[in-house]
């Protein structure tokens, strides 16, 4: 998954995760909406996704099909012919172009990098402050610390330049206290302390940080700031909850209290700390107040939920059923077609290695990702590409080992994807880019006639389409049908009523046909620069 796709995605959940916060945040364990916040986290920082046919994004596809046609249609007896420019070789650095740092990727390292500074300087100004604190040591605190063993020691320390208790530390962790503390008042200081130590034993400074990360990766995005703020503040309520379970509900209004008399304003911005009642202090106020028992149906309910809510949003659309779609032989009437040649150049391991991208699902996948796999195996195998590529596919002419299915699929899929290639490359060098086209020949003759009468076609088939939206099972079956339907034109049609057509209702009736088989996805259309029709009739 590109950055975009999985910024994107982790958008979505996090708007799920938003609207259900607002709903139920007082109907289920806070630990819900933090097991949520990790898995949005986890989407986001996660280059792959698992498919399920129960995400939202199979849904959606379901609905939004740009085809109605599920099958590629055969390729008949169709010879290509590479116009000058498409089929020619690759760019001999094709490796440092297609690497080369966009503008938008400069964009995006200089906010991430900027995002990362400000989030260190101002943890680095916190931890300089924390220098000056000065231990704590009295009985109270000794008995604390002495009741409360991990084999991370805990430290509790004062300061007079923070006005609210906060944690910082991950593998030597301190307890920060104002210097303004009443450490009279020790029935207040359990609450505070309780608070500070579920922070410890959670690892919340961890959690920040990788909260943090997610920030700065995203930090174009909104949504994600909108994500960091309430994670921030569910790791607080949720800690509140524990504070509560742990000494009763009857203690609410008074741990509500020891909040409310805390500092509501903050001392700075302390990345990585977990502060004691800074954040959102009506909210949480409110949310202890309407702690309740957990029962076992809100349980069942927060982890249907949980469940729900990754299978929907945190995974990718399911593969369609590849039985759906499927792309037959070449061979349209006569083994001719079918042309095979023991002096093609490409050796057999070539072929093997190419036809490896003719995977279960490359129909599936996206053009953009197809083409970048295909433009990478280029890469990879130089040689390989030119006598397949540039010469066997260029000049229709295919070993005999090869199945009829493999030659369809070098033939329009990888012979498209190559095309594409090209006009990427070549616009990296400032040609302007255009779209892409596959040309064919046809030709027609019998000899029972005196003189025989022929007819020969040479067309191209031009496309427009986004990459990055439209799958290789939807172009190869636009540009299949399109292809398979001017074949039945031209065989279909008596030869000599097709020796009597003008170029002019032939260039029409091709037009005609490419503009059927477009869609809301894939426009079609004839090249008029690559067309010519001849016939017999028009050197009588």
């Amino acid at each position: 998954m590109s950055l975009l796709q999985m910024s994107f995605a982790g958008a979505v959940m996090i708007l799920a995760i938003t609207i259900i916060r607002t709903l139920a945040i007082s109907l289920l364990p806070k630990k819900t909406f933090l097991a949520l916040w990790g898995i949005a986290v986890a989407r986001l920082l996660l280059p792959f996704s698992l498919p399920s046919v129960f995400s939202v994004y199979s849904l959606i596809g379901n609905h939004t099909s740009g085809t109605a046609a599920t099958k590629v249609p055969q390729i008949g007896k169709v010879l290509p012919i590479d116009t000058i420019g498409q089929m020619t070789a690759m760019p001999g650095d094709i490796g440092s172009t297609t690497s080369t740092v966009s503008i938008w990727g400069a964009v995006w390292a200089a906010g991430t990098l900027i995002c990362a500074m400000v989030f260190a300087i101002a943890y680095w100004n916190c931890r300089q402050e924390f220098q000056t604190s000065l231990p704590i040591k009295n009985d109270f605190i000794k008995s604390w610390l002495n009741a409360r063993q991990l084999k991370r020691p805990i430290s509790i320390r004062q300061s007079g330049r923070f006005s609210t208790p906060l944690t910082y530390g991950i593998f030597r962790p301190v307890i920060l206290m104002p210097i303004c503390t009443d450490w009279e008042n020790t029935k207040a200081l359990q609450y505070v302390l309780a608070h500070e130590y579920v922070h410890i034993r959670r690892f919340d400074s961890i959690t920040k940080l990788v909260l943090i990360a997610a920030l700065c990766v995203h930090w174009f995005n909104p949504f994600v700031w909108v994500m960091y703020v309430l994670a921030n503040r569910d790791i607080e309520l949720s800690c509140d909850e524990a504070v509560v379970r742990l000494f009763g509900e009857t203690t609410k209004a008074a741990y509500a209290r020891v909040l409310i008399s805390m500092e509501e304003t903050r001392s700075g911005l302390n990345p990585l700390c977990n502060n004691f009642s800074k954040n959102a202090i009506e909210e949480r106020v409110t949310a202890i107040m309407k702690i309740k028992k957990s029962s076992i149906f809100s349980l069942v309910l927060a982890l249907a939920l949980v469940v729900c809510v990754t299978t929907a949003f945190a995974t990718s659309a399911a593969a369609k059923n590849n039985n759906s779609i499927s792309v037959p032989s070449i061979i349209y009437r006569d083994d001719a077609a079918n042309k095979t040649s023991e002096s093609a150049f490409g050796a057999e391991d070539g072929y093997q290695s190419l036809l490896a991208l003719k995977s279960a699902d490359y129909l599936n996948q996206t053009v953009a990702d197809f083409d970048k796999a295909l433009l990478d195996w280029g890469n990879q195998h130089p040689e390989e590409h030119e006598d397949i590529i540039q010469n066997d596919i260029a000049a229709y002419s295919f070993p005999a080992y090869l199945t009829a299915e493999e030659k369809n699929f070098l033939a329009l899929t990888v012979r498209a994807s190559n095309i594409e290639n090209a006009i990427l490359v070549k616009s990296d060098y400032g040609i302007p880019a255009i779209d892409p086209d596959l040309s064919f020949e046809l030709a027609i003759e019998s000899q029972e006639t005196d003189p025989p009468t022929w007819a020969s076609l040479m067309y191209g088939i031009s496309y427009h389409l986004d990459p990055q939206a439209v799958t290789v099972g939807e172009r190869d079956t636009a540009l299949a049908n399109a292809i398979i339907d001017i074949q039945s034109f031209w065989h279909d049609t008596d030869l000599e009523t097709l020796a009597e057509m003008s170029s002019d209702e032939v260039l029409f009736k091709l037009n005609t046909i490419a503009n059927s088989n477009s869609t809301n996805a894939i426009q079609l259309s004839i090249v008029e620069n690559y067309y010519i029709f001849q016939a017999s009739s028009m050197f009588e």
